[in-house]
């Protein structure tokens, strides 16, 4: 079963970096990847969530203004959402 894995976004508009928030229920790595609108992987980053409340920055220095997809990945579970660069 996919189980949805939410996520916060903010600031949403973003700017320099986007800070993704979410809640864990076990260790294990995952990875946040931002994609353009037309599908194309523009950043990837892989990190290692800790049981409870998770925080990752998303550094957005380069990526140019425009509306742009998110996803987090932890084991089989993918989590999607907008994002907003002015």
């Amino acid at each position: 079963a996919n189980i949805q894995l939410p996520f916060n976004l903010y600031p949403n508009p973003a700017n320099d970096e986007v800070a993704i928030t979410f809640s864990a229920m076990d260790e294990g790595s995952y990875t946040i990847k931002l994609y353009d609108m037309i599908g194309r992987e523009l950043k990837s980053e892989t990190d290692k969530a800790t049981p409870g409340d998770n925080m990752h920055v998303l550094n957005l220095t380069g990526i140019a203004k425009g509306i742009y997809s998110i996803s987090l990945q932890k084991g089989e579970t993918i989590s999607k959402a907008k994002l907003v660069v002015e």
